[in-house]
């Protein structure tokens, strides 16, 4: 875990990382690096963000979720908008509701 001041870019300290293959990236949305995303699949190391509301994507296929989990979509993507090409791997979107808040949230994954 990295600590630093507020005004520090978390993707320019999340690349300094040295990372073994199997380690786990927990990132804000704000950071979308569609290329850093590449970069991680290629190395085994895992990554999990909230998904921008704006991203451009294709579902390939859609998986039976646990609603009772609060998982309501599970689905495989590939990107396709403007930087698409940075990134060309299958894609994991899961939707979830936090049945305490009500409000909710759909990740990014591999």
């Amino acid at each position: 875990m990295t600590i630093t001041e507020g005004k520090q870019q978390d993707i320019t300290q999340g690349r300094s990382l040295e990372l073994d293959a199997g380690s786990i990236v927990v990132f804000d949305r704000g950071y979308t690096d569609f290329t850093w995303f590449n970069w991680l699949n290629s190395k085994g190391i895992y990554f999990v963000t909230r998904l921008k509301a704006n991203t451009k994507y294709r579902v390939i296929s859609r998986h039976q979720v646990n609603k009772e989990q609060g998982i309501t979509s599970d689905q495989t993507l590939i990107l396709t908008g403007p930087k698409a090409d940075a990134c060309p791997i299958k894609l994991r979107r899961i939707g979830y509701s936090d049945p305490e808040t009500g409000k909710h949230y759909v990740f990014l994954t591999h």
